[in-house]
């Protein structure tokens, strides 16, 4: 496992300058792309400082989605490409959960709650007898 030295940093235009827990609990509902300056209320772009690597520092749910979209397709990229294509992404996934493997367990939880989630609601709707006949079992 690979042990990196992690340096947040963020300073907005009117001069603020973020702690390292400002930045962590600062990304903006909006878009999770950015924090929210307390002093103006500007978006900021926190930075993540990897030894002589500077990237955008990416909060937990950006990093999730990404993941999730590289898992089901929808990102062209091998997960296991991701130091390389998205060094941001990367550096954020170790920053934030340990590991791109953490990660990817997480998203896979995720995603098998989210269709047991959707196969019970529309299990709900179908009539009795259909669920029964796809189940192969009686109605009771």
């Amino acid at each position: 496992m690979r042990r990196e030295q992690y340096f947040l940093h963020a300073t907005c235009s009117c001069g603020y300058r973020f702690s390292e827990t400002e930045i962590l609990t600062s990304f903006s509902p909006k878009y999770y792309l950015y924090i929210t300056c307390p002093g103006c209320g500007a978006e900021v772009t926190p930075w993540l400082h990897v030894g002589d690597l500077i990237v955008v520092f990416r909060s937990p749910v950006v990093v999730l989605c990404y993941i999730k979209h590289t898992m089901t397709g929808r990102v062209p990229i091998d997960i296991s490409d991701l130091s390389v294509e998205r060094p941001d992404l990367f550096h954020s996934t170790l920053f934030h959960f340990g590991s791109v493997d953490e990660a990817c367990e997480l998203v896979k939880k995720s995603l098998l709650l989210n269709t047991r989630t959707r196969l019970v609601s529309l299990l709900r709707v179908l009539p009795a007898r259909l669920v029964a006949h796809i189940m192969a079992t009686s109605e009771r």
